[in-house]
């Protein structure tokens, strides 16, 4: 979520209980001021509450249900574990280069654009949360689809490399090389030959 205020983001997760104990507003404000993240408990009911507070103070909700007791023994067994919990913003960031991969003038503008929020801001989920840099997962998600097409038609590679959102095949074939450790004609032929 981002906060209308400030333009802060931060990941919230609303657990219901038998009875409500905290002060949501002020949990709120400690979320959006220090922390990227936070879990809240409320009572019975109070989640309703929760969900139309955050929609005042929040610039992007992103509101996902689960099943009862599945987001408690998710949350539960990520500090267990120790593992950073998945960060939603970051999923829909690479939803998005997923869904937009083809468009070969995507940048990492475009997505600030469309998710209202700073450059430097994405670049770090994606290195926090994805594992690697925009342009390094833009290029997997082209890749990906490329590799199906070589396995699937008989197109040419430059076909392929428009259809995967590459400029040109020499593109596609530095990236697929930088991915694969092979063209992609030896994989087609590699793939075919199996």
């Amino acid at each position: 979520m981002q906060s209308k205020e400030d333009g802060k983001n931060f990941a919230l997760v609303v657990l219901g209980l038998g009875r409500s104990f905290l002060d949501i507003p002020r949990i709120m404000r400690i979320a959006s001021e220090e922390h990227s993240n936070a879990v809240i408990v409320t009572g019975r009911g109070a989640c309703e509450d929760v969900i139309k507070f955050v929609k005042h103070i929040a610039r992007d909700v992103e509101i996902l249900p689960v099943e009862n007791g599945s987001a408690s023994s998710t949350i539960g067994n990520s500090f267990m574990s120790g593992q950073k919990p998945p960060h939603v913003l970051a999923e829909r960031l690479d939803r998005y280069l997923e869904q937009h991969y083809q468009q070969d003038s995507l940048r990492l503008r475009d997505l600030c654009t469309s998710f209202r929020i700073s450059s430097s801001y994405v670049t770090r989920l994606f290195r926090e949360h994805v594992g690697m840099s925009f342009r390094k997962r833009l290029n997997l998600h082209r890749i990906r689809k490329a590799k199906d097409l070589l396995k699937t038609t008989d197109q040419t590679v430059d076909c392929i490399a428009k259809d995967c959102g590459f400029k040109n095949h020499t593109r596609l074939t530095e990236a697929f090389y930088r991915f694969e450790g092979m063209p992609p004609g030896q994989f087609r032929r590699d793939y075919s030959s199996s």
